[in-house]
């Protein structure tokens, strides 16, 4: 880790998101979103569907994740998500799709298909 960095990896069931060093990181958590920067004390916090920010090097990426735990100590944070991709990754047509496709459902999941699709649509327009 590179002095006044934070490490970052973010790991769904399927695959590593992300691994790298960052100097903040703004979390979605249940009840809101939160910064760490370097030197955070130590916290665990359940994750909500929202939109995962690292900034590195003037650059900011910016991540889906569909839920999930963080865990921040000793500068390192572990984000361990139910799903979700880079923004690059993620098409804004089959976004809006699967948006519409979710409205429309009538499935015990509905209300957090539609939260997860738009948080892919909303991706893009930020």
């Amino acid at each position: 880790m590179s002095e006044g960095k934070l490490t970052v990896t973010v790991i769904s069931p399927e695959k590593q998101i992300f691994s790298g060093p960052a100097e903040y990181v703004n979390i979605p958590g249940t009840v809101g979103y939160f910064g760490v920067l370097v030197n955070h004390s130590p916290i665990v916090s359940e994750l909500e569907v929202g939109i995962l920010e690292i900034k590195s090097d003037g650059k900011t990426l910016k991540i889906v994740i569909d839920g999930g735990f963080a865990e921040v100590k000793s500068n390192q944070i572990k984000i361990l998500t139910n799903g979700g991709d880079v923004k690059e990754n993620i098409d804004p047509k089959r976004a809006e799709a699967d948006l519409e496709k979710a409205i429309a459902s009538s499935s015990k999941t509905r209300e957090q298909d539609i939260k997860k699709a738009k948080v892919r649509v909303l991706i893009h327009k930020t």
